[in-house]
């Protein structure tokens, strides 16, 4: 019998994003999940912990530095009939700077990461680390909304500021007429966040149940069957919909490992698959000796999410072997991926791999039990654990 139970992943699988429910980051069902993956680590023999860490939440954020900016596109208007150009183009360029560092600012709230580790007698030649998130995300109304806010809001933004220089050179006479055209999409796209999101936060099966179920047996196999002269850590990270707080955090506090693979939503595709990148101009590319020995396991694919954070990222700056297994849905992309691919030198684009992400119609009856099984005998080849002799 293969050590791997796939009927023990479903449990905690219908545990988390039914018994517990929708889990945003700093309320009480995130708080429910972590004691969850705490019980399960203490029944394994693990020696665990919580970290806590603050965080401010993402929504709030993004829509207090677009108030911001609208304010200080309509003072604009004036600063720029009244002031000396070169002086109005530097007071918003500082307004800019502000818009995006005070959100940070804002009230915190407190989430935990849940740390088991599997610790060796003697000393260890090795730590490797297993995580998954654990929270799960407000819902979107569209998915390609979020995607056009990311990238239009950098265009207008940078639009209106090639018009406020064009003002220093040329002069205050094209002004009134640049900034009335500007206005339309200015306004429109500083003001999608207050309505793409919804009030509904997504059960989260497949973001990220799926990654915390298969996570969870392996480390009971792990405890069962300990890899020799190998320490393993697992961690349930809180907040990674907040933008990797709980990843960023547990770096701040502990030493590095030597390998680390996150597991984030494997179970809802047709197909597994390993992120081989993240990222549009700043690229943040994932381990590849690491990606070709997991592909080596089976039918898996390399993509790339362009508009997509996964906890591999902070990571893989602390020049740690990295990568994430997920999955995607088949098909050839979209005309945004073959945009991405043809500009900017990618390959394998996928931004809207999952079409269930972030909506409410994330629930266990999406999950496939092939592609849970199929990760935790990844991730357990990985470790090193024999898996059909259970043994190391």
């Amino acid at each position: 019998m293969d050590p791997f139970e796939v009927r023990n992943s479903f449990e905690h699988l219908d545990k988390l994003s039914y018994d517990i429910g929708p889990r945003l980051a700093g309320t009480g069902r995130s708080r429910q999940a972590s004691e969850y993956i705490k019980q399960q680590f203490d029944d394994f023999g693990l020696e665990t912990r919580f970290q806590v860490f603050d965080f401010v939440n993402s929504i709030k954020k993004v829509r207090a530095r677009v108030t911001l900016l609208v304010v200080i596109f309509i003072a604009s208007l004036f600063m720029n009939l009244y002031l000396n150009p070169l002086l109005t183009l530097t007071i918003v360029l500082s307004g800019y700077g502000v818009a995006y560092v005070l959100p940070r600012f804002l009230p915190k709230e407190k989430d935990r990461n849940v740390i088991g580790t599997l610790k060796q007698e003697g000393e260890a030649e090795k730590q490797i680390l297993v995580g998954a998130h654990y929270d799960s995300a407000n819902c979107i109304k569209g998915r390609k909304l979020g995607s056009f806010f990311g990238i239009s809001l950098r265009i207008v933004l940078a639009g209106f500021i090639g018009l406020l220089i064009s003002t220093v050179f040329i002069g205050k006479e094209i002004w009134l007429v640049g900034w009335l055209v500007t206005a339309v999409p200015y306004l429109f796209v500083c003001t999608l966040p207050f309505w793409f999101y919804e009030d509904l936060v997504s059960p989260g099966a497949d973001d990220n149940a799926s990654g915390v179920s298969v996570m969870l047996e392996v480390a009971r196999v792990c405890s069962e069957y300990p890899p020799e002269n190998v320490e393993i850590t697992f961690v349930g990270f809180g907040a990674e919909e907040q933008g990797l707080k709980g990843s960023e955090a547990f770096l701040n506090k502990f030493p590095a490992p030597d390998l680390f693979l996150n597991i984030d939503s494997v179970g809802g595709g047709d197909e597994l698959s390993v992120i081989q990148g993240n990222g549009v101009i700043r690229k943040h590319r994932t381990t590849s000796k690491l990606n070709s020995r997991i592909r080596e396991e089976g039918n898996i694919k390399n993509i790339w999410t362009p508009l997509a954070g996964h906890d591999h990222i902070p990571f893989l700056e602390k020049n740690v072997e990295s990568t994430t297994l997920s999955s995607s849905e088949t098909g050839s992309g979209n005309s945004l991926d073959r945009f991405f691919e043809k500009i900017f030198k990618l390959s394998n684009v996928r931004s809207d791999r999952l079409s269930h992400l972030h909506t409410i119609g994330d629930v266990p009856e999406k999950i496939k039990l092939e592609n849970i099984k199929n990760s935790g005998e990844i991730t357990l080849s990985l470790l090193e654990i024999n898996e059909k002799e259970g043994t190391a």
